[in-house]
């Protein structure tokens, strides 16, 4: 399938914004992610980090410097057409609602680096629906500057009393966040509560090792386990 970007944007130096209108209609779920083959080069996985109810594709895409990296940061343009395939990925939200405020499960989500973006998509969909339960965010980045994405979910927090935002710099994010999570009920850790988690492979490893040493039960533990490609 073929996808028109429709805008692109820069709120960092070394990371691009693409807004993707694709030819036909594409269904997906919070949490999965595309292949984009940008002007011939390898088909590559990117995360959507808008959510499914709108009519376009978020993507956000950080440079390391590499040729692709190159190639979008200077050569892509607004009107620009490119290839892309899916969605993949099991990472997914899926929760029903209008359930009940005593039995809406907690969702935790926890973000390293660019893996903020299929959460931000998890976490738009859930206030979308006006999911009931607790919505936390904790996103770690090497330093304050990268978080690119802090004032779009101080926002958020402060027009829903559900959603809260935890975001850190230059520490393990995985640490950070079970510190905090382990102040919760131990039944609730047990049996309710969701936790979605994104970024780096070494991040998700340490995480899970983490979230199960408290107690959460492995399929209460979503995440994918593809690698984000070098750019």
């Amino acid at each position: 399938m073929h996808a028109t970007i429709i805008s692109i944007k820069s709120p960092q130096e070394n990371i691009r914004v693409l807004r993707l209108v694709p030819a036909d209609r594409m269904e997906f779920l919070a949490g999965q992610y595309i292949h984009i083959r940008f002007n011939g080069f390898q088909l590559r996985p990117y995360s959507i980090a808008s959510a499914p109810h709108l009519d376009y594709l978020d993507i956000h895409i950080k440079s390391n410097g590499g040729e692709v990296g190159e190639f979008i940061m200077n050569s892509l343009y607004t009107g620009d057409v490119i290839e892309i395939d899916g969605p993949f990925g099991d990472m997914t939200y899926s929760h029903v609602t209008g359930q009940d405020i005593q039995q809406a499960a907690p969702l935790i989500l926890i973000a390293g680096g660019l893996g903020i973006t299929p959460i931000k998509s998890i976490i738009d969909t859930a206030i979308a629906r006006r999911y009931a339960g607790e919505v936390s965010l904790y996103w770690g980045t090497d330093k304050i500057e990268e978080q690119y994405l802090a004032e779009y979910f101080k926002a958020l927090e402060s027009h829903n009393d559900n959603f809260s935002f935890h975001g850190v710099y230059g520490t393990a994010i995985g640490a950070y966040a079970v510190k905090h999570i382990g102040n919760l009920d131990t039944n609730s850790v047990q049996n309710l509560t969701q936790f979605y988690l994104a970024g780096p492979p070494p991040m998700i490893t340490d995480t899970v090792n983490r979230l199960q040493e408290i107690g959460a039960k492995p399929h209460c533990i979503h995440y994918d386990s593809y690698v984000p490609p070098a750019q």
